[in-house]
């Protein structure tokens, strides 16, 4: 796989929305995982310029987010060379929003727009259901072709990976 990069305008952005419970820490952990951490660094290293937006209820404090953000630089992986040693989120989604995700994520690319930034491509990385069923319905068509659902009980993989890597460089080739 190739890297990709934007070549675009300033204010374009290239997002990646991340849960974490059930995709960094899956629900039989009590920490994030190599393999999970192996496969967001993966992603990280495959598009560079991808900017993480904490859509997880570890959004809320701020001491969760340090707390994200010291395991993401204690992480090397010393056979592929990957790290999430400079890996800062880029924005939050609304803390005082606790909604459906898909709304919370809707909500963000909104706001978004509206301060003339514009989103060229965008995944989210969710355990939770964002496509189907009745309360996904009014977004569904939206969120197409930009969702990775992982397992809970296992988190991110690199099956997961790739296909997150697959559908932002569909949309950046659009």
């Amino acid at each position: 796989m190739t890297t990709i990069e934007l070549q675009n305008k300033e204010n374009d952005l290239c997002v990646i929305f991340l849960d974490m419970d059930g995709v960094m820490q899956p629900f039989n952990s009590s920490s994030f995982p190599r393999s999970t951490m192996h496969a967001l660094s993966f992603i990280l290293q495959q598009v560079p310029s991808a900017k993480l937006v904490l859509s997880s209820t570890w959004r809320v404090k701020d001491s969760y987010i340090r707390l994200i953000e010291e395991q993401f630089e204690a992480f090397i992986d010393d056979d592929d060379e990957l790290t999430l040693k400079s890996v800062v989120f880029y924005d939050i989604t609304n803390p005082h929003l606790h909604s459906e995700r898909q709304y919370e994520i809707q909500d963000w690319l909104e706001n978004k727009h509206k301060e003339q930034q514009h989103v060229v491509s965008w995944i989210a990385l969710d355990d939770e259901e964002l496509l189907e069923g009745n309360v996904n319905q009014r977004l569904r068509s939206s969120f197409q072709g930009h969702v990775v659902k992982t397992d809970s009980h296992t988190g991110l993989t690199m099956e997961d990976a790739q296909k997150a890597v697959q559908l932002l460089l569909r949309q950046l080739s659009t």
